[in-house]
């Protein structure tokens, strides 16, 4: 491989990298999608600690260090604080998995605008508590401009297996799990603690899924 050609290909992925630890410090920073539990939020306005969990996040995830240990870091400094306890420890284990979830799926967002993919598909399977969203997007070839109107998606517009029984009571209405502000439909997905990832492809694939993408 040529010398100059390696040196802008490792150049453009630490730009990647780069821009993903920045999205995902910035998201901590404002709380976006990470945690809807409320006391660990109220434990968050302690400066300090906010800091160092931020750092702490931001240093297990950018480096993909076991998850398990990122939480045990972070419950010893969060506890720390009176505001700690049993549902903090829960909520915590789940900051830490949206925090590797949202770093995956924002390196892989950012990637693709590196390398100019438009195309993706909704990874990861279904599990019995499977949010209606989640339902319908599966598996499915989608385009980063139909992403984008996930941001007012509601359950109306979706399509389901035959006899899904939709579980939203407002099927007009956007989902709380989406409608938090900052969401950003290729980072967060189906919301807090979705499992799915954005798994981009080329042009060429997700024209075979999908031929109406072709004409």
């Amino acid at each position: 491989m040529d010398d100059k050609f390696k040196q802008r290909m490792d150049e453009r992925f630490d730009k990647v990298v780069e821009q993903t630890v920045r999205i995902i410090k910035e998201r901590i920073e404002f709380g976006i999608g990470l945690t809807d539990e409320p006391n660990f939020i109220k434990l968050l306005e302690d400066v300090s600690i906010k800091s160092e969990i931020k750092q702490c996040l931001c240093d297990f995830v950018a480096i993909q260090r076991n998850s398990s240990e990122c939480t045990k870091e972070i419950e010893k400094i969060a506890s720390r604080s009176k505001l700690y306890n049993r549902d903090t420890s829960w909520a915590i284990k789940d900051f830490v998995y949206n925090g590797y979830q949202q770093y995956d799926r924002a390196y892989n967002k950012y990637l693709a605008l590196e390398f100019g993919m438009k195309y993706f598909m909704y990874q990861g399977g279904l599990v019995g508590d499977s949010r209606d969203f989640c339902v319908c997007h599966n598996n499915i070839v989608w385009s980063v401009d139909e992403a984008q109107e996930w941001k007012t998606w509601t359950p109306s517009k979706g399509k389901y297996p035959e006899g899904y029984k939709i579980q939203q009571v407002d099927i007009n209405a956007v989902p709380s799990y989406l409608s938090y502000p900052g969401y950003d439909p290729l980072v967060d997905a189906g919301g807090y603690n979705c499992r799915h990832i954005i798994g981009f492809i080329s042009y060429e694939l997700a024209g075979k899924y999908r031929p109406d993408l072709k004409k």
